[in-house]
């Protein structure tokens, strides 16, 4: 006998399973594939930036408790200048590609999307230091590229140094002690005398944008649908806001009575992630390009405009809120938790 889902969910990274996590808990039957065995190991030297918008989905759905002793608030941000193997099958409603940027499913389909690659390389490692951060993020344009010191528990902090891809090679073959002296004369003296708490690793940079996220019983999510440059670090956290979107429009066409596969319904879906998809990708694709560069002219325009959003709290409040994913229609799973009141 042949098992019918709802939905099947493919691609089991950290989008795919928190997408099939989140359509179960709203009451849809979910088989989730993926390429890789299941015990399969995938080693991953990045430290995930989690808007607090995004915690919202995570506590709705039970898991944040298993997370919180393992993460370190970010209070405050400061920046300066310095091959498909799955196919669509009838006992299936609905099929959601989470299967990364270069989504073989989204190739299958024909879905459009705009991809580049930049000349830039993200180097990441993880730094033990002296003075405490204070729970801030830096952001630091040097004009190769940003350097993001995000902060973690215990005088850890995280480091995404992006470097122009010959640069990056060389900083990549340097030893531990030479590396190490780099890294903290980008850092600064801050957080006092750094060493490197974790081996370094290096990700190549890319761009990609699909204008259009669905077609008859199939969508995309997560990076299949768009893959931001790490300047604003909110890569993961669009794909939280597409797996709310998504568990909301299916949810109210269940209610409704509707097929949750049909075009009209996974059309709202599209509208809904749309802007934000487009808005947030060209937005950090400017960014990179406006500071990451040695055109002279843009150097008192970037220094104009960092001081404004240091000088302002307003401007800062705002940053703050784009961080936190809290702009915009937010899907229910993401909106604010009332707080308990009584013992």
């Amino acid at each position: 006998m042949t098992e019918r889902f709802d939905v099947c969910v493919v691609g089991a990274g950290m989008t795919g399973r928190l997408m099939a996590l989140s359509l179960h808990h709203a009451g849809l039957k979910v088989e989730q594939v993926d390429r890789r065995a299941p015990a399969e190991p995938v080693i991953d030297g990045r430290t995930t930036a989690l808007a607090y918008a995004s915690v919202r989905l995570f506590k709705r759905l039970g898991l944040w408790k298993a997370l919180q002793d393992e993460a370190a608030p970010i209070a405050d941000i400061l920046v300066s200048s310095g091959e498909p193997r799955a196919a669509f099958r009838s006992d299936v409603g609905l099929v959601v590609a989470c299967d990364g940027r270069s989504s073989p499913l989204r190739a299958l389909t024909k879905l459009p999307a705009l991809k580049w690659n930049y000349p830039q390389t993200a180097i990441i490692f993880n730094v033990a230091h002296e003075k405490p951060h204070q729970g801030v993020a830096h952001e630091v344009f040097y004009p190769d590229g940003p350097f993001a010191i995000l902060p973690m528990k215990d005088n850890h902090c995280s480091i995404v140094w992006t470097e122009q891809n010959k640069a990056a090679k060389a900083f990549l073959a340097m030893d531990d002690d030479a590396f190490r002296d780099a890294a903290q004369a980008r850092i600064g003296d801050h957080l006092g005398h750094i060493t490197l708490a974790s081996e370094r690793q290096s990700y190549p940079l890319s761009f990609l944008y699909a204008p259009r996220l669905v077609s008859e019983r199939f969508v995309l999510a997560g990076d299949a649908a768009h893959g931001l440059h790490p300047i604003a670090g909110q890569g993961f956290n669009l794909g939280v806001k597409d797996v709310a979107a998504l568990c909301q429009t299916l949810d109210d066409a269940k209610a409704a009575g509707l097929d949750i596969g049909h075009g009209s319904v996974l059309a709202g879906y599209d509208r809904w992630r749309r802007f934000d998809g487009a808005s947030m990708a060209l937005g950090t694709d400017v960014l990179n390009r406006l500071f990451s560069n040695r055109f002279g002219p843009l150097k008192h325009v970037r220094g104009l405009g960092l001081g404004v959003v240091q000088q302002s709290s307003a401007a800062r409040r705002f940053f703050m809120r784009i961080s936190g994913a809290d702009l915009g229609e937010l899907p229910a799973l993401m909106q604010p938790i009332d707080q308990p009141t009584g013992p």
